[in-house]
């Protein structure tokens, strides 16, 4: 009886924690897009932005496109960089970012 009673109180358990775990999406852009973008979601980027790029605090940015600006992390930006950044990269986020991909310009 004590181990049935011990099993159920595991499963309930996990049941909860399981219900209260939430996933961020990610939006995956594939459409050019120009003009300076602010990126306030998770996001992977797979074409290309025409202009400079700004990643709100707290954000996963996945670069596996083009962006022909400068890319500016703020605080608590993470960078994923597969593809290309024409400009410099402005690391306001104090993160180190991984980096298979091309920077043209300077990293700040």
């Amino acid at each position: 009886m004590k181990k049935n009673m011990m099993s159920l109180l595991l499963i309930v358990s996990m049941i909860l924690i399981l219900g209260s775990v939430s996933f961020a999406e990610t939006v995956v852009v594939e459409d050019i897009l120009k003009g300076d973008q602010t990126i306030s979601i998770d996001t992977q980027l797979l074409s290309i932005i025409q202009g400079n790029v700004t990643v709100a605090p707290g954000i996963t940015f996945q670069l596996d496109g083009i962006i022909t600006g400068n890319l500016t992390l703020q605080e608590g930006a993470v960078l994923i960089l597969n593809g290309i950044v024409e400009g410099n990269v402005y690391n306001l986020s104090g993160n180190s970012f991984e980096i298979n991909g091309i920077i043209k310009g300077e990293v700040y």
